[in-house]
Order: C-alpha cells, then structure tokens, then sequence
C-alpha cells in the first residue's frame, strides 16, 4: 500500500497531537500540587471562580492565628499546660475533599456568629487529641490508651472547653473588628465512620480550610483544622477592609495584636506611664477571654507616685543642719504639704483592676458551678478600671505576660 506525502503528513500531525494529549495530565498533577501548597488559584474540584487574593489570605491567616493566640491563652487557663497555637495554612476545598483527608473518627464543633457579623465556621479536632484534652481538664496526666473512646462525659467536657475556647475567640475578633461579636453555645459533636453529615456539611460547599499547628507542652503534637465558608471568608476580609481603609493598615494592626498575644510585652510595661504615653497608647493589645471572670489582680506593694522620680531610699526622709532659731521679728509662710508628701511616699497602696460588675440574683449564685459564664456589663474592649485603695485613679487594657493577667495604663485620671 502506497501513501502520499500529504496523507504522511496528515498522520504525523495526529500522532504529534497525540503525545500533546498525553502531556496534559502531567501539567494537570503539577497544577494541583502547586494549588495545594498555597497558590491563588482554585484547585481542582472547585470553580475557578472561587478564589482569594494574597492580601485575604494573609488576612484571614491573621485573624487565624490572633483568634487561636486567645485560644491557647485560655487552654492553658483550663487545662494549667503551656499551649502553642502557630503557623495559620489558608486554602480553598470542598467539604468532601476536608473530609476525605482527615482521619475518621473526629469531633465537630460548630460555631453560629449570632450578632456583629452573620455566618458560622468550623472546628474539626482528632479523637485522640480530644481524649488528651479532657483526660487533663479532669485532673489527668494526659496518658490515653488505644483504642480511643469518648462517653457522654468527654463529650461534655469537650464542649465546655470549646465553649470557652470560642468565646476567647470572639472576644479578640470584637476587638479587632471594633464591634460586638456574639455567638451561640458551640455543639459538638463525634463523627464517625460512615456517619451521615447531611445536616450539619453539605458536601459540595466552598470553604476556606486554615490549619494551625497545636502543641501541649509535653504531650501533643497535633493540627487544629477550622473550615469557614467561601462566603464569610470574603465578607470578613472585606470588613476588616472598611474598619482599617488600607491592605498595611490591615496586616500592623493584626500583627501589632499577634505579637502582644505571644508574649512579647515586657515587664516594665506594667508601670505608669508619662502622660504623653498616656495619651497616644499603643494600637491594639491581646486581651483574654471575657467569658469566664478573672480573678482581681491586687499587688500588695504599690504606690501611686505623683513625681517623675520615686524615691530611691529611706536615706533622703533626713535632713541634717545646724539648729535654726525662729525670727520674731518676721514671720514668713510655710508649706508643710510638700515636707509631708516626702514621709508618705513609701506607704504602699492596695491597687486592683476591675474587670466589670453585674447583678444576679441569690438564686442564680446559689445555681453557680464549675464552668459557670458570667457575662458582664461591659462590653469587649472596653478598658477597665484601675484602682487604688477603691479609688479610681486609671484606665487601661489588659494583656497577658508570661503566665500572668497584666494591664497597660491608656488613662490617667487626674482629680
């Protein structure tokens, strides 16, 4: 059988298009391993459609990791372990593709944002780790043994952990977004294999999965997965957008709040500041969960000084010079204020900070348990009040240094 040239070469061009076709699964595996580690475009299974610039997802890691800083503070709080919550992973999947990575069983937690802003996200923790968790919330040393089983009672603590967790949360979101921020009571919930999620996942959402790395110091080495939807994810960069006007404003500010939350606020910031400083505080600071009342912070060593310099030592109360007779003849004014300030200098000061105040009935105290939230009348973000022997004398914001409940002096009230 005889060929002509044009026939040869109709032939050759299929053939080369055929190697082409076979190139193209290859660029497809390529494409999607680059979506998975962190990319701009959709990956596969979602539309092209769903995206998310650089800046929002920088943002929503931000917002991520200040969020799990409250979070940390307030596991340590509970559980009386140093907890580490780091290194926000941001990217965009279905429901079922999350579902499909991660280990079966796990526990659920969904969270409702009630007022301030509308939609919901949610939490998704290992079995085991959950186990570790309430072993220590129930007096344990964190030892689990295989296989992993969690009853009613788990179930319960784990909630109530959550239920702080998540209120610590939306307290450093307020503050953050400047408004009230409200949710309903967490539900948790243990998903197991073959469990039917049509109630609480729908499978062909878009969500955005943030992954954080959990570590309780000396026992756990974990991930901590939280899915929020496409939709609330863009809405919640955009009001982070409208609250700050520009990207850098943004990021400083969220920054500004993540470095206080991992503790960088040095000792000597607990002292009163000059009044300039008074009046130009810092931007924003890490506040701890408003959910649970702290106990009032009182040192028993503190004075109020009204001059730029303390006294550095009892030696300058003596004054030593020849005796002096008084002139009958004139008589000239003396201010004994001032000789008596210098005696009281020393004489030290009950100061406490008060969180804020509400009213409850007997009944409702008599009703008061372990786990009890007490909300308060005043609203997240506001300063507290600095007193000194009950008298009000400062405003300022509370941080956490170390292990310690401190506060930042915003205010001097000068009376």
């Amino acid at each position: 059988m005889n060929l002509s040239q044009d026939e040869i070469n109709a032939l050759m061009e299929d053939k080369g298009s055929l190697l082409n076709s076979d190139e193209k699964p290859e660029d497809n595996d390529s494409q999607q391993i680059n979506e998975s580690m962190g990319a701009s475009s959709a990956p596969e299974g979602v539309s092209s459609e769903y995206t998310l610039t650089e800046y929002e997802r920088d943002t929503l890691g931000e917002v991520g990791n200040m969020c799990m800083g409250a979070v940390a503070t307030t596991m340590y709080t509970l559980l009386d372990r140093r907890v580490s919550i780091t290194t926000p992973r941001v990217s965009i999947h279905t429901t079922k593709e999350v579902l499909l990575d991660y280990s079966i069983p796990f526990v659920l937690v969904e969270v409702q944002y009630t007022s301030g802003i509308e939609g919901k996200n949610l939490l998704l923790l290992k079995e085991s780790d959950a186990a570790l968790i309430t072993d220590l919330l129930m007096g344990g040393e964190g030892k689990i043994e295989e296989p992993v089983v969690l009853n009613e009672m788990h179930m319960s603590a784990i909630s109530e952990i959550m239920n702080q967790m998540i209120g610590a949360s939306a307290t450093a979101l307020a503050k953050l977004l400047h408004i009230p921020v409200n949710i309903s009571p967490p539900m948790s919930d243990r998903v197991e294999v073959h469990a039917d999620l049509t109630e609480t996942l729908d499978h062909s959402q878009v969500v955005v999965k943030i992954s954080f790395d959990m570590v309780i110091e000396g026992l756990l080495e974990s991930q901590l997965i939280q899915l929020i939807p496409y939709d609330f994810a863009r809405n919640l960069a955009k009001k982070l957008m409208d609250a700050y006007g520009e990207e850098e404003n943004v990021e400083e500010n969220i920054s500004n709040m993540n470095n206080l939350s991992d503790n960088e606020i040095q000792p000597e910031e607990l002292s009163v500041p000059a009044e300039s400083e008074a009046r130009n505080p810092d931007t924003m600071f890490a506040q701890p969960q408003s959910n649970q009342q702290p106990p009032v912070m009182e040192t028993e060593e503190a004075s109020y000084a009204r001059t730029e310099a303390p006294l550095k030592g009892h030696g300058n109360l003596v004054d030593v010079h020849p005796m002096q007779f008084n002139s009958f003849d004139e008589v000239k004014p003396v201010n004994p204020i001032n000789k008596s300030l210098d005696m009281v200098y020393d004489i030290p000061l009950q100061v406490s900070v008060e969180l804020g105040k509400t009213k409850k009935d007997i009944s409702e105290i008599l009703e008061f348990g372990m786990g009890t939230v007490i909300v308060l009348e005043k609203i997240a973000g506001d300063p507290v009040e600095i007193l000194a022997n009950g008298k009000l004398i400062a405003r300022g914001e509370v941080v956490v240094i170390d292990e310690n409940y401190g506060v930042r002096i915003t205010e001097l009230l000068n009376k």
